[in-house]
């Protein structure tokens, strides 16, 4: 009998240490050396959803934002998550961590994956 297991694969966004070619970790989280950006976050949601606050962030984005990273389900979240989370990265050099495979993320593979994920939604 053949089991399978669901694979999540939650991307952490922000300005994270620096370790040996990836980032630092503590209790199994990156470590932030710096906060997010309040004022280009609360800007780039103005832009996409009309509201600055956090709070009034779409439930189906998959998104949450706390004072170090922002932490985004990669396969489960919308087109425009994904390109939020994208540009916050682009615009603050900040960098994309994918927990589910230990991996950075540029801000272009990202912006990629949700342009085809965008054209998959179009399609249905």
């Amino acid at each position: 009998m053949r089991s399978t297991m669901a694979m999540i694969h939650y991307l952490y966004v922000g300005h994270f240490i620096p370790d040996d070619g990836f980032v630092r970790f503590e209790q199994m989280r990156p470590v932030a050396g710096r906060p997010l950006n309040t004022a280009a976050l609360s800007d780039l949601l103005c832009q996409y959803i009309g509201n600055g606050n956090v709070d009034a962030i779409p439930t189906d984005w998959e998104l949450s934002v706390t004072p170090g990273y922002i932490v985004c389900n990669r396969y489960g979240a919308c087109s425009r998550a994904l390109q939020f989370v994208a540009d916050y990265a682009g615009r603050e050099q900040a960098s994309i961590v994918d927990l589910g495979s230990f991996t950075l993320v540029s801000p272009e593979e990202l912006t990629a994956e949700a342009d085809h994920l965008d054209r998959l939604q179009r399609e249905r």
